[in-house]
């Protein structure tokens, strides 16, 4: 009978491992898609900048100088 009560202990030191390990590893996974996540979301808010800010400043010069307006930032005042 000790035996089985030995045997039932060490299964449950095993089990406790197990929980403890998926626990931690699962902890890790989070963290590290979060911190991806985090970063990949900062690297394409950079990129959009990026494009969107020349394309606005091409946008504004065109809409300037067709309403007659003279070019933004040309080094003389009008």
């Amino acid at each position: 009978m000790s035996g089985s009560a030995a045997m039932g202990s060490e299964t449950r030191t095993a089990t406790g491992r197990i929980v403890l390990a998926s626990l931690v590893g699962t902890a890790i996974e989070f963290y590290d898609f979060y911190i991806y996540g985090t970063a990949a979301a900062s690297f394409a808010t950079f990129g959009i900048a990026f494009v969107a800010r020349p394309s606005a400043r091409s946008c504004s010069v065109i809409s300037a100088t067709g309403m007659g307006g003279s070019r933004p930032l040309s080094g003389h005042s009008s």
